[in-house]
């Protein structure tokens, strides 16, 4: 919308408050230079409003700022006003025209600026009334954000012909949308380490993400609310509210009571898999364990598809099932353990498992297990077991290997006819001793910790008129025994389980053949056996070993 307004009825005799200069007496190239300037330029000049004939564009800009697009083409308009009237005073004469005061109006295309510019009257030119400058405004249908005295301002200062804002609106705000923060990555990155000597460690690949239930995987900015605005001709502007992205829950996660989190309700592995986070408790390796996997340290249990080749480890708070077999690697399981086929460690094999390990053979490693093992074969290896050691499967062969089953030993062929020694060892349990000795230390600590903090105790109990720094510390000593107490009367249980476990068990060792020789440990009892047995039993009774039929 551009208005224009002026008060064409005014009397000729009407007086100037404009300042006059008379034409320039430049020459024909300074007129020239004249006609080159933009037209509001030239006409400031030539009404005596600015000294110089050469006014910045900025000139006619808001506050300095530099003209927006409906300011430029506001600023069309009026330059082509101003060209009109130049050319008029360069047909009469300066001293000859007159021109009344106009009100130049533009609104923007949003409808929410009106710019205003006032062109002074000249010469004779009459003046117009502040009243009929806003009459055009309400005229024109705008009847909000009109600026309270804009008119009375620009006249009083002699504003003229520049830009000014009549009127605003209130711009609507539309809301922001919400967003997720990831605070785990959605893609698989490899993360090569290097050791003191700057060498990479090409085993330890570290691209898995492992979760505990209740970790945060990712942070949740709630959407806000748009706000209304409103035009210049009273009218609602309708903002927009944010949108809440689609949040990324899959397998085993869920959002926050309060909105505000994405958490894992599972320990496991953490992915991105079908755009959202997903936790997995079983790992799945659908080949090697090799360089193209590296290490693995998961929570939860891991599946591998095929081999664990030499150097890589395995470690996992629940159950390892390998359908391949195990090279030199070390794997360690807070469950059970599973080779589909066999182990040949090459003397640097390990197998450590929190239940049960079954596998098809074991040679020239390590086992340590406190649920049972089973396998085919068990050639040149240290076998531990917390429950019993049955190698009937198969050939069913030991051969050179130091085998503790606590609850037992069942093969079909112990030792062979090369005189390989074989030791077995039943009722003893190392992991049980350990565990035993450790927990008789501890309890003797705990049992003088105790102690100790009952005699400061009663001191201070006893001592009247503590400072406040001593009654935090009657406090704490206070606590501290409670949980010292907890952890004692614990650790003494667990000392009476683990008794009573070395003492209850009754284990033999049954074979089909026991080639000599072999040594025999059952309790603080030790047997050697020199010849050949056949369907034998070895047991305890009445504190001797004995070598039976099965």
């Amino acid at each position: 919308m551009d208005i224009a307004i002026s008060n064409n009825a005014a009397p000729e005799n009407a007086a100037s408050d404009g300042v006059l200069l008379p034409l320039p007496s430049e020459s024909e190239t300074a007129w020239h230079k004249f006609r080159e300037l933009n037209w509001l330029s030239l006409l400031l000049f030539r009404i005596g409003l600015v000294s110089s004939e050469a006014v910045a564009e900025e000139y006619f800009s808001l506050e300095g700022k530099p003209l927006c697009e409906d300011e430029l083409d506001f600023l069309d308009d009026l330059s082509e006003s101003a060209r009109t009237i130049v050319e008029a005073i360069d047909e009469k004469g300066i001293e000859k025209y007159s021109s009344p005061m106009s009100l130049h109006l533009h609104l923007s295309r949003d409808k929410l600026t009106l710019y205003g510019c006032i062109f002074p009257n000249i010469g004779s030119g009459w003046k117009l009334p502040t009243e009929r400058m806003y009459n055009t405004i309400t005229d024109n249908g705008i009847v909000f954000g009109v600026r309270e005295g804009v008119f009375e301002s620009i006249l009083e200062n002699k504003s003229y012909m520049k830009i000014f804002v009549v009127a605003s609106g209130i711009p609507k705000k539309d809301g922001i949308d919400g967003e997720i923060i990831d605070l785990y990555s959605r893609e698989t990155r490899i993360k090569l380490e290097t050791n003191g000597d700057d060498d990479v460690d090409y085993k330890n690949l570290n691209w898995l993400q492992t979760v505990h239930e209740g970790d945060i995987i990712c942070k949740l900015v709630r959407p806000t609310a748009g706000e209304d605005g409103t035009d210049l001709y009273g009218q609602p502007i309708k903002a927009y509210n944010g949108k809440m992205p689609k949040i990324p829950a899959g397998n085993n996660t869920s959002v926050t009571e309060d909105g505000l989190a994405l958490v894992a309700t599972a320990d496991g592995q953490l992915s991105f898999k079908g755009n959202c986070f997903r936790v997995d408790s079983l790992l799945k390796i659908d080949g090697n364990v090799d360089t193209a996997v590296g290490n693995l340290d998961v929570i939860g249990s891991v599946s591998i598809n095929g081999d664990v080749t030499e150097g890589f480890s395995i470690i996992a708070t629940g159950d390892i099932i390998v359908r391949g077999i195990v090279e030199g690697a070390y794997l360690k399981a807070g469950g059970s353990i599973q080779v589909f086929h066999g182990m040949n460690g090459n003397s640097k094999g390990r197998l450590e498992a929190g239940g049960n390990i079954n596998i098809k053979y074991l040679e020239n490693c390590y086992v340590s297990a406190k649920g049972f093992v089973k396998c085919c074969s068990i050639i040149n290896s240290t076998v531990v077991s917390s429950d019993k050691v049955s190698v009937i499967m198969g050939k069913g062969i030991i051969v050179g290997s130091n085998i503790t089953g606590f609850k037992g030993i069942d093969a079909r062929s112990i030792g062979n006819e090369h005189n390989r020694l074989t030791t077995l060892t039943v009722g003893s349990n190392p992991i049980l001793l350990d565990e035993l000795n450790t927990l008789r230390k501890e309890v003797a600590d705990l049992e003088h910790t105790c102690e100790e903090n009952k005699k400061n105790i009663a001191y201070l109990e006893n001592t009247t008129n503590l400072d406040e720094k001593y009654k935090q510390l009657l406090n704490k000593l206070k606590l501290d025994q409670s949980v010292n107490s907890m952890k004692l009367n614990k650790k003494k249980q667990r000392l009476i389980e683990i008794n009573e476990e070395l003492s209850d068990v009754d284990g033999q060792i049954s074979a089909i053949e026991l080639y000599p020789p072999a040594n025999i440990t059952m309790g603080k009892l030790k047997l050697t056996i020199t010849q050949l047995e056949r369907m034998c039993r070895l047991y305890n009774q009445d504190g001797q070993i004995i070598v039976g039929k099965r």
